[in-house]
């Protein structure tokens, strides 16, 4: 975007993906910038009891929290059925979705965005889940009692854009993205192929 049309948009670090795509939607009349939000990870799980809070907000400060009961027999799509059916339990009111991967593990889901919480760990299970650094939820000497996953924002233009390189780092970024053009996408692939529905 032009210097003329960039706005300055305020956004915390523990605000949600749902939260930032919200303020850039407030600029987009200007900056012709818009955004979408989506918050997902993949735990692997260990068999055990589980008994833990889930809800949004942050782990030391959660909203629409709810209580999660149950237990895994085995770390396969039937043996996780229990937890994933005990979680979807509660979707009213989180928004958060379960379901078992191809590689047996758990993934939740919050389609708007919005940080996926746990707290109040406890059982004999354990679910591990991290980039750079693993973060395993557990009762063990040095597990965690309480975890925030926090979101991707896609930002989309008709127009070329780029965020203010002095400030990325308030999103979780280290450096501007590439963007993506209709010219570049390759839709012979299935993943060029998404890609182009965003880029479109």
């Amino acid at each position: 975007m032009s210097a003329q049309n960039s706005r300055p948009v305020s956004v915390a670090g523990s605000e949600s993906a749902a939260d930032v795509a919200a303020s850039v939607n407030a600029a987009t009349t200007a900056t012709n910038v818009s955004a979408t939000a989506n918050t997902s990870v993949a735990f692997t799980v260990t068999s055990g009891s589980f008994t833990f809070t889930l809800g949004n907000g942050s782990g030391t400060s959660q909203t629409n929290a709810t209580t999660v009961s149950a237990t895994v027999t085995s770390v396969t799509s039937s043996g996780l059925a229990p937890l994933v059916q005990a979680i979807n339990a509660q979707t009213s009111a989180t928004g958060i979705v379960a379901t078992v991967n191809s590689s047996n593990q758990l993934v939740l889901t919050q389609s708007a965005g919005q940080n996926i919480s746990v707290a109040s760990f406890a059982g004999t299970g354990t679910l591990a889940a991290g980039g750079s650094s693993t973060v395993t939820l557990g009762t063990a000497t040095g597990d965690a009692a309480s975890a925030t996953v926090q979101g991707v924002v896609n930002f989309q233009s008709t127009q070329s854009f780029a965020l203010d390189a002095a400030n990325i780092a308030d999103i979780g970024l280290t450096s501007n993205s590439t963007l993506s053009t209709v010219s570049g996408v390759n839709v012979s692939t299935t993943a060029g192929a998404n890609a182009a529905l965003n880029v479109i």
